[in-house]
């Protein structure tokens, strides 16, 4: 099976829909089969969350992902990483799945990733 991740790294920085705070999206290259995670490095030990099924925490207006579970924390690179959550995941996830991008570390400086445009074109 053939995986595909980024060439280079490239950022993004805009404001939360649901939160109104500036945050800074980072996505750069993963290795083959890692997947497409969050890394939360505003945080103390700069907790992983993988962008899976399995790490969906809520869908109300946006969606949320955690790793809190046990499942997930447990398939994660670091399962002793603190509990941390992200937001309005969908238009980037969608732009990398419609990219073809399967591995891809998103590094995030908050709680949210930024509206842009409310597409994700920007993303792309």
């Amino acid at each position: 099976m053939t995986n595909y991740t980024l060439r280079s790294p490239f950022e993004r920085s805009g404001i939360g829909l649901h939160s109104g705070i500036l945050t800074t999206v980072k996505v750069m290259p993963a290795s083959r089969g890692e997947g497409r995670y969050f890394v939360r490095v505003d945080l103390p030990g700069a907790p992983v969350i993988p962008a899976r099924v399995e790490a969906v925490g809520g869908t109300t207006l946006s969606t949320e992902l955690g790793n809190g579970d046990k499942e997930t924390k447990e398939n994660s690179s670091n399962p002793q990483s603190p509990e941390a959550t992200v937001r309005t995941v969908e238009h980037l996830l969608a732009a990398l799945a419609g990219s073809g991008i399967d591995d891809a570390r998103i590094e995030i400086d908050g709680s949210e990733v930024p509206l842009l445009d409310g597409s994700a074109l920007g993303w792309v």
